[in-house]
């Protein structure tokens, strides 16, 4: 009798492969675009946000903040696209897990940190959700050793 196990197997491992090699070609790209962008902000944030007025200067720490934290975040949430055809429940649970985060963050922080720890809280719960993400996609997507038959 036929099995078509190993046949599925080598489909499914050459999935892995294209899909690892479309992350890695991705990343890089996506922080090159994006990395301009953030640089352009940080630097020169106080400048940028004067055109606007002088009362939105003040701001420029924040845009830091939610700047470095966006690149990050992009970076990680790439992991999640793989995710939605292979394990499907994995992005709504990382999202009920950002929001928790966020809700009890904010609840410590608001009061004692202002508005720039509501920043740093706000990069910091989308990062739990997407380093959640990146880990479960690193189990999905990482290389397996065979074990040598004796």
């Amino acid at each position: 009798m036929y099995s078509s196990a190993p046949v599925w197997d080598g489909l499914r491992s050459r999935r892995k492969r294209a899909t690892r090699a479309a992350l890695a070609a991705l990343v890089p790209r996506q922080a090159a675009l994006e990395g301009i962008l953030v640089l352009a902000f940080v630097v020169a944030g106080p400048l940028l946000l004067g055109i606007f007025g002088k009362e939105f200067v003040a701001a420029a720490p924040l845009l830091t903040i939610l700047s470095l934290g966006q690149i990050a975040n992009d970076l990680l949430s790439i992991a999640g696209l793989p995710l939605i055809v292979t394990r499907p429940g994995i992005n709504p649970v990382a999202s009920i897990v950002t929001l928790v985060s966020y809700g009890i963050a904010v609840a410590v922080v608001q009061a004692k940190y202002g508005i720039e720890g509501i920043a740093v809280v706000s990069v910091t719960a989308a990062l739990i959700g997407n380093v959640w993400r990146a880990l479960a996609c690193y189990q999905i997507l990482a290389p397996r050793t065979q074990p040598v038959a004796a």
